[in-house]
């Protein structure tokens, strides 16, 4: 989230797509209720009338898997009616950069629905390697080249992309009402004003798709355009599924990621030592991304703030291995040679068979708090992959689809040889320390009991795990086992005594001569005399004690926006908006003037030549006035992205494909000519799917989340009275299906895929609705996919369905748009 959940208040427009906050985050909705009763609009888009449907002032529906279709008609909407902030666009986006003569956009006729070679994807450059750009227009001719070298700016490219992208296309591919999406473009792009701000609130229903990043980056167009980014009542949210789903992927739990976003070391040429920025072929140089300034002499230049990487990479590894220089310890770090992305970790599993032995085998898993039992796409697949393991380890409160793969029905234990243990785990209140909710907000929180019997705190257990894994080399000289032998674990015990507190001032940062705390991450240094575990947590815990305590319940805002600094620590450095800069006019008469005074963020004070106190923490470069650095301070130009520049594998725009499994057999936004699916997706060896427009699965289906059962199920499916309240599993369906099917509700009906097939009931309501796409009717069904075979109450997994495939960037599995189809047993 660019903002956080008080924010959302601030609104006068809240679109609520990809999400069903009123059900899934409830929080979320006490503050989009609070922005409706000070006037704001609320608009819900979703293939299904839910609960927050419910509480919009504007419902619309649409076809799973056309986002960016629907998104890309409001960004033709605003370039066709002037509704976009010009002098924001001209300050704060990369709108009047000039791109590579040779690119071309998914328009051109001599390749529709594809974008011209991905070197083409970025900027046009002057002698010296410096971009080039217009002052004080959008549009225009080269000023360096002049007209003969074809080159054009982004928002040239942007108005051509989005060129097609009109009404009636758009709802001829979503199948939303020409009239309510008319409704919808003008009542959001309206905010484009300074005074007005729109928010995006998203979950899920974003991100699980095949194009899930173009969605947000859709999203992120739409938003710059209209001038939501950086201000009050702004930004682009994610509703996150967890509490602490923000703090696992702040340190580092994605595989290609270690702690605070930076890239995991690959095993490459560029990566072979950890070098230094400027020395050639290592990985500080490869992966610190140097500014971009098209005019580098001259203000405002760009703060480019990942030019800082070494400094967080080398504090990482002193926390790791203090006793050894960086450049060192850097050789003990894995380096990743291939994807290992959820769906590729267990295709990797699968493939590993007698018959067909990997290199590399994974031997083993360790299963920490999560149920790919239930939760992973094509489960029955995943489930069998588990069969190739020598050993998997499950810490859990209780049993799970898991944790009893061998026990599921149709299978002989017999013939399964993995060795599994199961570890009992502790649940949220019997362990103490911080968790990161979805507006980056750090919060401690105590332990209110001990956990039952043998359970212990996962803290604990992998404190135990490491310290019988380090006891096995102790005394080892050899080269190969120095990363354990040298390790620093748990942590420096001059930190503290206590396990979590010890380990939560590692994360903060200290000096390795003294131990003492550092203040927060602007004192960090890349010589190796300052530890960190994660840069982004550097003042959560200085020597002032721990920040992520604080409970001081007033907002002491001036414009009581809802910022509430002395609650908790949001990072970075306890900042609410990020990109909070963007919010104040960067130039002219009116510099540092915020856009909207009546709801301002921070505040330049000309006349004190300092921003005005008691704002939010002003993000990067606040002694400096506005108009020195540009506000994007994590972009190397140092502004927003309208294209990306050399980014995502399937283009520097998004631009609307068609779901891997489909009812169309022609792409409706090209006519035909384009793509039909997204052409970067990868496709492992022996999955399967749907043909599009197959007669045999001619519903599209999407899975969704209840509000009394928790993702798989292993909690709440084994407490009574959740169970009774939601037993079994169900397929949502509409009044005209199951007319046409000759379904009543309550019958139980077989839902089919090209995967496999499961027995739920009927639930016949009127929350969808036939669709008309490209002239057609089609139908669309929802599944909860909460339930698995073990625990109290059971039933057939929705993800039996779902097909193995992911995001073209991400790998995030496609849940939300698949073919099925229905019959009354």
């Amino acid at each position: 989230m660019t903002n956080h959940w008080v924010d959302i208040k601030n609104a006068d427009v809240i679109l609520i797509m990809g999400s069903n906050a009123a059900e899934n985050h409830p929080i979320a909705f006490k503050w989009i209720t609070e922005a409706k009763n000070k006037g704001a609009t609320i608009i819900n888009v979703d293939p299904r009338f839910t609960r927050s449907s419910s509480k919009s002032d504007i419902y619309a529906s649409m076809r799973s898997g056309t986002d960016i279709a629907f998104l890309g008609g409001m960004i033709k909407y605003a370039l066709d009616n002037n509704k976009y902030n010009t002098q924001y666009l001209l300050d704060c986006t990369n709108s009047s950069y000039f791109i590579d003569p040779n690119f071309q956009t998914a328009r051109d006729p001599n390749h529709p629905g594809q974008f011209s070679a991905k070197d083409t994807w970025t900027y046009h450059l002057d002698d010296s390697g410096n971009p080039i750009k217009l002052d004080g227009a959008l549009e225009g001719i080269c000023p360096v080249h002049g007209t003969a070298c074809g080159a054009k700016t982004v928002f040239t490219h942007l108005k051509d992309q989005y060129s097609i992208y009109d009404a009636t296309t758009v709802c001829s591919i979503t199948g939303t009402d020409p009239l309510v999406y008319g409704t919808i473009c003008q009542t959001y792009c309206d905010t484009y004003l300074d005074y007005k701000s729109a928010t995006m609130l998203y979950a899920m229903g974003w991100t699980q798709h095949t194009v899930g990043s173009q969605n947000i980056r859709t999203a992120t167009i739409l938003q710059m355009l209209l001038a939501n980014m950086g201000v009050a009542g702004g930004g682009i949210n994610a509703l996150r599924g967890w509490h602490n789903v923000q703090g696992s992927t702040d340190h580092g739990v994605l595989y290609h990621l270690i702690t605070g976003y930076n890239p995991s070391p690959q095993n490459i040429w560029k990566h072979s030592i950890l070098g230094a920025v400027g020395t050639t072929n290592s990985f500080l140089d490869t992966e610190t991304p140097k500014a971009l300034d098209p005019y580098p002499s001259v203000a405002p230049a760009s703060g480019n703030w990942w030019g800082n990487r070494p400094k967080y990479v080398s504090s990482m590894l002193k926390a790791w291995w203090p006793t050894i220089d960086h450049n060192i310890s850097y050789q003990y770090l894995p380096k990743r040679h291939k994807d290992m992305s959820h769906i590729s970790l267990f295709e990797d599993m699968l493939d590993n068979t007698p018959d067909s032995p990997r290199t590399y085998p994974i031997k083993g898993l360790f299963v920490w708090g999560t149920n790919p039992g239930v939760i992973g796409s094509d489960v029955e697949r995943e489930r069998s992959a588990l069969h190739n393991l020598e050993w998997m380890v499950v810490c859990d409160l209780f049993e799970t689809e898991t944790s009893n793969f061998w026990k599921r029905p149709g299978v002989d234990p017999v013939t399964i040889k993995t060795e599994v243990f199961l570890l009992p785990g502790a649940a949220f209140y019997e362990k103490k320390g911080s968790v990161t909710n979805s507006g980056r907000l750090a919060q401690w929180k105590d332990k209110a009991c001990d956990p039952p019997g043998d359970a212990l705190d996962e803290l604990e257990i992998l404190r135990r795990l490491g310290d019988a894994i380090k006891s096995l080399y102790s005394g080892s000289l050899l080269d190969r086992d120095k990363p354990i032998v040298d390790i620093n674990w748990p942590y420096d015990p001059r930190l503290s005594t206590d396990l979590t507190e010890g380990i939560s001032k590692e994360i903060n940062g200290y000096y390795v001569a003294t131990g003492t705390q550092v203040t927060n991450f602007v004192g960090l240094k890349d010589d190796g005399t300052t530890a960190c575990g994660n840069w982004l947590f550097s003042g959560t815990w200085p020597d002032a004690g721990n920040q992520m305590i604080n409970r001081d319940p007033i907002d002491y805002h001036p414009a009581q926006i809802g910022i509430y600094h002395k609650w908790g620590y949001s990072w970075p450095l306890n900042r609410r908006i990020i990109y909070n800069r963007a919010s104040v006019y960067q130039t002219g008469s009116n510099e540092g003037v915020p856009l909207a005074p009546n709801k301002w963020v921070i505040w330049w004070d000309a006349a004190a030549n300092a921003y005005k106190g008691d704002g939010d923490v002003v993000d990067g470069y606040a002694t400096a006035r506005p108009s020195a650095y540009y506000p994007f301070i994590m972009r190397n130009e140092g502004v927003g992205r309208l294209m990306g520049i050399k980014g995502l594998a399937d283009g520097p725009f998004p631009e609307h494909y068609e779901p891997k499994e489909t009812p169309l057999t022609a792409n409706p936004l090209t006519s035909g000519l384009g793509p039909l699916s997204n052409p970067a997706v990868y496709v492992y060896p022996g999955t399967i799917f749907a043909a599009p427009g197959d007669p045999n699965y001619p519903i599209v289906a999407t899975t969704y989340r209840l509000t009394e059962h928790w993702h798989g199920g292993a909690m709440t499916r084994n407490l009574p009275w959740l169970c009774q309240i939601m037993p079994e599993p169900f397929v949502e369906m509409s009044e005209e299906l199951a007319l046409a099917k000759g379904i009543s509700n309550g019958n139980y009906v077989i839902v089919s895929s090209a995967r496999g097939s499961i027995t739920v009931k009927a639930c016949v309501t009127k929350r969808f609705k036939p669709l008309t796409i490209a002239g057609k009717t089609v139908h669309q069904v929802g599944l909860p996919w909460h339930w698995g075979f073990a625990a109290i109450c059971s039933g057939d997994s929705a993800n039996v369905l779902t097909p193995h495939i992911g995001d073209a960037n991400t790998r995030i599995p496609e849940y939300k748009a698949f073919l099925v189809n229905i019959y009354k047993v």
